[in-house]
Parts: structure tokens; C-alpha cells; sequence
């Protein structure tokens, strides 16, 4: 009896796994016809580049079929409709503050179908209980004052695609969708929802809503509704973390690696926050004795002289490893994480992110995040050879990216020499040592 045959699209993209690959096509290149096997990277005036056999090759477009032509003019319209809005020319920011004012509303009340919904500027909250305007006010602060202080964080996060409706757009059905928040009247409710794993947190980003409990919010039953109970603050910190990886992946059309998704939140938790604004000056207080921690302190614990992983793997650290690790390790995966950005964004060559901007650019600049690896397996495959299957691709997946991923941060250095200047600059600046293992050298 023949097998029948599937193809099974094994999606090793969503945000974070650092995977990033283009649509391999034929080309034709005129006058001789010849066909190329390539991928579309970049086009310039009258020149496009293309990935040929793991070498970047300039072409000029007249040089193209009709037909390829209009597959890069496609290309390049999609990239400059996403990097419409792109702010990399921009300063880091010192402090950001609202953009506007927080015009709470209650849009839906319904008790019988306990359905209660309320809106900030960019914001949705579904709530399951009815809330006083000025508790949403409250806690619209920490969610807008986040969202503006990642729009003006200039590596062109996806936040600055979701722009503000009018009244008039919101009544004619224009503009963009609100930013949702779902919320959780008990700490049972929200356990439930997002899973034991998650059950203590303050709040979870779950594409595409956050999902927060009432307890991080210092929500309590107050007479007929529920209020921001006197003496409660905000659980601040975590559910900034959160609201982050909201910003930052939600709509996004290319990939990070976990490292730059969880260095980022926490980078972005750091800042000093009050009311809606946040003081990005204060992450250079706050980082140490966040990453060193200390009697008495909240910190991740993990002193001032540190052994790492090569630098390399830390920077290709799988998302599944990375969600797996507990105990010491989760607690370096993540202040590690958050060493890297604020290394990148603060200490990297000439202090001003360049790097990190050009690394950026290149990832948000291609198509290749849309891409999927997929392989023709049979139907009545055994687990096995699934398995067998899936590592297959992931090892494909790895062995293209090695190729170019990471160049653009690098900028020309090896993996040893960002190492060694790595080390040397947290510990000038920091106080803090760092030891990778299988390294030459001692920071």
C-alpha cells in the first residue's frame, strides 16, 4: 500500500526564537536567461541585493525579469509601509511622559451579561466587574505611560504602527484597533487562564492581550463597583515587563531572539517610573544591584563576578531552554538578558546604540521573518520520525541563521573580541565581572 504524503509547516518562528529567513525563489538574469536560486535581502535606487548560495550579490534591476521586478517593487513597498513611522535616527530617550491625557471611558456596562469594557487612548480593558472611571484613569497610566515610553525608544517597535482614534473615526469604524487588556477578578480566575507556570505573576502578555488579575492592580470591592482601594499601589514592575513584550512583538513581521525580547521588558521595567512617566537616566542606578542583588534587596542574586555560557550561545539561547530554566538559572537567563540590552544600548561602542539600531534595522529591513521551513513527511509518520523531522529543521533553521543574523551587531568583530570587550567595558563601568566559559582570555 503507497503511503500517502503531507507537508507539515513546523513553525519555529513567533517572536523570540530568534530565527529569521527568506522565500528562497528562482531569478532570472537577463540578457542570458540563466535562473539563479536566491533570496530578496535589499533594494536600492536601481540595484536589488540578493542572497546567492550564502553570498550577498548586487544586482541591477534592469538586469531582472518583469516578473522578478515586480516581486521586488512588492518587497519594497512592504518594507517602507512598516518602516513608515521609523525613528532610529532618534536619540535614546532620557525621560518620556504620557502623550495625552487619559480619557477613561466606559464604552460597555451590561450587568445581566456581566459584561463591562473600558477604554484609555490606545487601550481596551475587558473587565468581568464594573470599575469607577477614576480607577481606570489609575491604572490607564502605567499602560499608556509604557506604550510612550516604548514608542519613543527609537528601534521602531511595532507600537508605533497603533496610532490613537479620533471619536469621530471610532464612531465610522476607522483607525486602529485598541491595544486589549483582559482582566481577572480573582487570583483563582487568572491561575485558571494563564496556567499554574504563570499563576503568581502580575500579569502575562499572551498574544495579542495582556492579561492582568485585579490583585496586581490594587483593585478592591468598593460599594457597587470596584476602585483602586486606599494605600494600594500598583504592582508596577512586572506588569511593565509585560505590557513591553506588548509593545514591542505584538504586530511585529520580523523576529528577535528570547535574550532581546526579555532584555528589553526588563531594561524597559528598570527605568525609574512615576505616574505615567518614566526616567530612563535611573536604569544606570538600577541595574546594578538588580543584576548583583544583596541582603535586603529584590534583586536577581547574582553577585558581582559572574560564569556565563560562550557569549554565542547565550545570544542563540532557545526560546524552549530559556522557558524552561527555574531556580539560579531562570534568575540568570533573565538578568543576564537584561545585561545584554543595557550593554547594547549603553556601553557598545561609542555608547549610543548604533549597533543595536543597525542590528534592528536589518532584522525589520527584509521579509525573510515571514518565511516557513517545512518538509514532506508521511502520514502515518511515527512520533519518532516526527521528532527526527522537527530536529532536522531546527538544525537548518540554526544553520542559516549563523550565516548573517547576527553580523550587523557584530559589526566586523568576532564572537571572541565582543567577548572581550564585553567584559571589559561591565566591569569598568559596572563593577561587575564577567567569566565565559571556553573563553581565551579573563575579563
Amino acid at each position: 500500500m503507497r503511503s500517502r504524503c503531507s507537508t507539515f509547516a513546523l513553525l519555529l518562528a513567533l517572536a523570540g526564537t530568534g530565527l529569521l529567513w527568506g522565500e528562497v525563489r528562482s531569478w532570472t538574469i537577463l540578457p542570458s536567461g540563466k535562473s539563479v536560486e536566491g533570496e530578496y535581502v535589499d533594494v536600492e535606487e536601481d540595484r536589488v541585493t540578493l542572497l546567492i548560495n550564502g553570498r550577498e550579490r548586487s544586482i541591477p534591476l534592469r538586469r531582472l525579469s518583469e516578473e522578478d521586478r515586480a516581486y521586488v517593487q512588492a518587497l519594497a513597498e512592504k518594507v517602507e509601509e512598516y518602516q513608515e513611522n521609523k525613528n532610529f535616527s532618534d536619540r535614546w530617550p532620557s525621560s518620556t511622559i504620557m502623550e495625552d491625557k487619559l480619557r477613561a471611558k466606559a464604552v460597555v456596562e451590561d450587568e445581566p451579561t456581566g459584561t463591562f469594557i473600558y477604554e484609555t487612548s490606545h487601550f481596551r480593558f475587558v473587565s468581568p466587574a464594573r470599575l469607577n472611571l477614576a480607577t481606570v484613569s489609575e491604572m490607564g497610566r502605567v499602560f499608556e505611560g509604557t506604550y510612550t515610553a516604548c514608542r519613543a525608544i527609537p528601534l521602531n517597535f511595532p507600537c508605533r504602527r497603533f496610532e490613537s482614534n479620533t471619536d469621530l473615526e471610532a464612531e465610522e469604524g476607522q483607525g486602529q484597533e485598541k491595544l486589549v487588556a483582559r482582566l481577572f477578578l480573582t487570583r483563582q480566575a487568572y491561575a485558571q487562564e494563564v496556567g499554574s507556570h504563570f499563576g503568581r505573576s502580575a500579569g502575562v502578555f499572551r498574544e495579542p492581550e495582556i492579561l492582568v488579575p485585579f490583585e496586581s492592580l490594587g483593585i478592591r470591592k468598593k460599594g457597587r463597583s470596584y476602585a483602586v482601594e486606599s494605600g494600594n499601589q500598583l504592582d508596577t514592575g512586572t506588569l511593565i515587563h509585560e505590557l513591553t513584550h506588548q509593545m514591542t512583538l505584538l504586530g511585529a513581521t520580523y523576529d528577535v531572539p528570547i535574550w532581546f525580547a526579555e532584555g528589553m521588558a526588563e531594561y524597559v521595567r528598570l527605568a525609574d517610573y512615576k505616574r505615567g512617566r518614566f526616567n530612563f537616566k535611573g536604569v544606570h542606578q538600577n541595574i546594578v544591584p538588580y543584576f548583583v542583588g544583596g541582603p535586603g534587596t529584590t534583586g536577581r542574586q547574582l553577585g558581582r563576578h559572574v560564569g556565563s555560557p560562550p557569549l554565542e550561545q547565550m545570544l542563540n539561547l532557545s526560546v524552549r531552554d530559556f522557558q524552561a530554566a527555574h531556580g539560579d538559572k531562570a534568575q540568570f537567563y533573565y538578568g543576564f538578558s537584561a545585561l545584554l540590552a543595557y550593554y547594547f544600548i549603553h556601553l557598545d561602542g561609542k555608547g549610543d546604540a548604533a549597533n543595536l539600531k543597525r542590528w534592528m534595522r536589518h532584522l525589520q529591513g527584509t521579509e525573510r521573518a515571514t518565511s516557513k521551513l517545512s518538509i514532506k513527511i508521511p502520514a502515518d509518520a511515527t512520533p519518532a520520525e516526527i521528532e527526527a523531522a522537527q530536529n532536522y529543521l531546527q538544525h537548518q533553521a540554526l544553520r542559516i541563521r549563523e550565516e548573517y543574523y547576527y553580523d550587523a551587531l557584530l559589526n566586523g568583530r568576532s564572537w571572541q573580541e565582543l567577548e572581550e570587550e564585553f567584559c571589559r567595558k561591565v566591569k569598568k563601568e559596572l563593577g561587575i565581572l564577567i567569566t565565559f566559559a571556553d573563553s581565551p582570555h579573563e575579563p
